[in-house]
């Protein structure tokens, strides 16, 4: 509408991360498993806002939280809720900025989402204040709290926002222009109950829904070279497709937020900031059959000349460490690429059968890593998985490198 094109208005929807302690009261439900490529410790450590958003972006599921305040959901209902504000981007840059300094929990790292799209999956604005008195009770086994349904139906209940516009005790949260999507399937439990898996965290999971030109923005240019590996890794797993996301929006290359605030400085900064994760990693067919020849090469040989040994049984894989390597990019243009739900790059060798024993598959594979970075430059090692051939099981062993790439660790 033509009416929309204004400077106090936006088409985005904003989830922002911020710093989490788990140890206080404001805290969110977590796991203390969220992938083998996520990794945190439960100490005195805050979870970090840019862990959080890599967690979101390689998991495709925005976690949707009860919002605790001093131990209390601030989230009515039954559903808790993602929340996003409608703020337009240059203003939120400039609240995010401000707030942090007195220290709330904000920051600017955050997923942007077409308005229009997440509004066909359920996203609606929050109803600040009621025309009437109302009374909400606490159910004490799950913590849910229930306004009287005289005053809002259950089903609206989660996006309900306190509004107390008096002066001897001001309650207002507008300047936030809060929208929520409710999460519907069942996440009621008790209290003392724990979310054991990461799956189980309710979410607005991204991978399912058709949303499409979605943004990211981050703090510095290598924080947008760790989340394009990333979308590359999803890419690569089939998760998504390459306009899944169109933009990664860097802070530190923006002249300033004041040229944010039109509507021409806005296209002309998302516009610089358009990706393709995809672009200049395609490789002839010269390339392919080169890097796949070495490959066999190298392993018959290893074949060849190494006697069988029998052991502990299991599977061990090529691991890629560089996704974006012409190696790498010949094995998945060949189809001889896995890649794990872990975003591990796999090649299986079958000239190191599984009647070897793990151990001798291991040492074999090491050495075959050696030959390929001496050849042609790409860093791997191996992975593998004992008493079984799934790469997806837990590992068993593998030679993990210093790569933030590859793991997003807090």
């Amino acid at each position: 509408m033509h009416n929309n094109i204004r400077y106090d208005l936006s088409n985005w929807l904003i989830h922002f991360f911020r710093d989490v302690d788990l140890d206080s009261d404001a805290s969110i439900d977590i796991p203390e498993h969220i992938g083998w490529n996520n990794i945190f410790e439960y100490d005195n450590s805050p979870l970090q806002a840019f862990f959080l958003l890599r967690c979101a972006i390689r998991q495709q599921r925005i976690w949707a939280t009860w919002s605790y305040r001093g131990g209390v959901r601030t989230i009515y209902g039954l559903k808790p809720a993602v929340c996003f504000t409608d703020m337009p981007i240059a203003a939120f840059f400039e609240a995010a900025e401000l707030r942090k300094k007195r220290g709330e929990h904000i920051s600017s790292y955050a997923i942007l989402i077409d308005k229009t799209q997440l509004a066909q999956y359920g996203a609606l604005p929050v109803i600040y204040g009621l025309s009437q008195k109302y009374s909400a009770s606490t159910d004490p086994q799950t913590g849910a709290r229930i306004i009287d349904l005289n005053c809002l139906p259950l089903e609206e209940q989660y996006r309900f926002v306190t509004y107390n516009p008096s002066p001897l005790r001001t309650i207002d949260w507008t300047h936030e222009r809060e929208w929520r999507w409710g999460c519907h399937h069942n996440v009621q439990k008790n209290n003392n109950d724990e979310i054991v898996s990461f799956e189980e965290m309710p979410a607005l999971t991204l991978s399912t829904i058709d949303l499409c030109g979605m943004g990211i923005v981050v703090n510095d240019s290598q924080e947008a070279q760790y989340i394009r590996s990333d979308l590359l890794t999803l890419i690569d797993r089939g998760l998504i497709t390459e306009n899944k996301y169109k933009f990664i929006l860097s802070l530190s290359s923006i002249p300033s937020i004041q040229s944010l605030q039109s509507l021409n400085g806005l296209t002309t900064a998302i516009n610089q900031a358009l990706i393709n994760p995809l672009a200049g990693l395609t490789v002839n067919n010269t390339t392919m059959t080169y890097n796949n020849n070495i490959l066999n090469n190298l392993a018959c040989q290893l074949a060849r000349t190494t006697p069988s040994q029998s052991g502990e049984k299991g599977k061990a894989w090529l691991w890629l460490y560089d996704n974006t390597h012409p190696f790498t990019r010949s094995m998945k243009a060949i189809g001889r690429l896995y890649v794990s739900n872990d975003g591990r790059y796999l090649v299986d060798i079958p000239e190191f059968s599984e009647s070897r024993s793990l151990r001798q598959q291991e040492n074999m594979i090491k050495q075959l890593a050696a030959a390929l970075q001496t050849q042609i430059g790409i860093q791997c090692g191996y992975f593998s998985v004992l008493g079984h051939n799934d790469p997806n099981r837990e590992p068993f062993y593998c030679s993990p490198p210093d790569n933030p790439f590859i793991y997003n660790e807090n």
